[in-house]
């Protein structure tokens, strides 16, 4: 991570210079290489994590599961035969709620919280939202949006509010990672 802090620095003032001094105050070659690193990023991660949410929910939706913990509703004598079971998705959901995080981004991601909240095959009682900073929040199931409490302001360690979604029981299938990502130089 410091290392592209420092690469960041260095292409930064790569163009800085470039842009006072003019063309050919640097070789082109590292002139390229700073347009490069400060180049944003090329893949649309929103479209990308959408996706990948997507899949993650449709791939456990529907009555596609059997079980003989229950009987079939059709009898046939002498068979016993299974009945057909829907998996219920478990969501968790981690904002980032340190100080960074403005109202603005607050709001965005209360956004995508009420996505997931309407998105197929997620029961309103299988979504916990986990508010973190620098430690986690106690889980929160979610039915409506009127029902969050976000607390913290302090500062950032998702590592905290990822381990605590992993430590839910019964385990999520999937888990939403919501923050801001600042590099300040």
């Amino acid at each position: 991570a410091e290392g592209d802090l420092v690469r960041r620095r260095v292409a930064i003032a790569v163009t800085d210079h470039v842009a006072s001094k003019g063309r050919g105050s640097v070789p082109a070659g590292l002139d390229r290489w700073a347009r490069k690193v400060l180049a944003p990023p090329v893949v649309p991660w929103p479209v990308v994590l959408r996706a990948a949410v997507r899949r993650a929910v449709s791939s456990q939706a529907g009555m596609v599961d059997q079980t003989y913990a229950r009987p079939g509703r059709r009898q046939t004598p002498g068979i016993v035969t299974p009945a057909m079971v829907e998996p219920q998705v478990i969501v968790a959901v981690v904002i980032d709620t340190s100080g960074s995080m403005g109202q603005g981004d607050l709001d965005a991601a209360m956004s995508e919280v009420n996505g997931v909240l309407n998105a197929n095959g997620v029961d309103r009682d299988h979504l916990h939202l986990l508010a973190c900073d620098a430690e986690a929040a106690t889980a929160q199931r979610v039915r409506s949006l009127a029902d969050v409490k976000l607390v913290g302001g302090g500062g950032t360690d998702m590592r905290v509010g990822i381990a605590a979604a992993e430590a839910l029981r019964p385990a999520p299938h999937v888990v939403v990672v919501l923050t801001l990502s600042l590099i300040h130089i």
